[in-house]
């Protein structure tokens, strides 16, 4: 798995997508409160996006199954850059519902991973090593958190920085899933 350039483009994609999303779900409420939004509806918020969260999982396995790894990759990057661009805009603009609707966009992408992550770690690496290779694979959600926290360190700390440079990231992660698509085949079963 280590010497597979494919694990290296799935990870860098994993870590951006899941950073986003993490660094949305730690600051929603400061978000919203920030854009004026309702302390009471800011709290309901932080509740529905886990609902989202879990509701994305399910619905990235259906797609999954239907398009394959190689076009989900690319959907959830797709809407991982749109909604940080979303989310930028929100607060350079001030617009309060934008931001709720991109958060509700972002966490889909982030909830979509780690489906997209079974997948790969048993498309690519086959099912004989598959308990292993899937924890190793799994492993992107501290590259996540640890991506997350370094910009939002580098970004001072405010919401329309972080969410710009997340947004040049969301651009990477798509950029990487449409590489990934061009230069990567299911591996055999072992």
């Amino acid at each position: 798995m280590f010497k597979d350039p494919a694990f290296y483009g799935y990870y860098l994609w994993a870590i951006i997508v899941l950073g986003a999303g993490l660094a949305m779900i730690g600051t929603s409420m400061q978000g919203a409160l920030e854009l004026g939004v309702n302390a009471a509806f800011a709290a309901t918020l932080v509740g529905i996006i886990p609902i989202v969260n879990g509701l994305s999982g399910l619905s990235m396995g259906v797609i999954y199954d239907k398009k394959g790894l190689r076009f989900s990759m690319i959907l959830v990057a797709t809407v991982a850059f749109a909604s940080c661009t979303m989310l930028a805009i929100s607060f350079a603009t001030g617009a309060s519902l934008l931001y709720i609707v991109a958060c509700l966009i972002l966490v889909t992408a982030y909830g979509s991973v780690a489906p997209l992550a079974t997948g790969f770690a048993r498309e690519r690496y086959g099912e004989k090593r598959f308990p292993r290779n899937l924890a190793i694979v799994n492993t992107d959600i501290a590259g996540g958190s640890a991506f997350k926290q370094a910009v939002v360190t580098g970004s001072g700390g405010t919401s329309l920085a972080i969410y710009t440079v997340m947004a040049v990231f969301g651009a990477v992660a798509l950029l990487t899933s449409l590489v990934f698509a061009r230069i990567t085949k299911p591996r055999k079963q072992e």
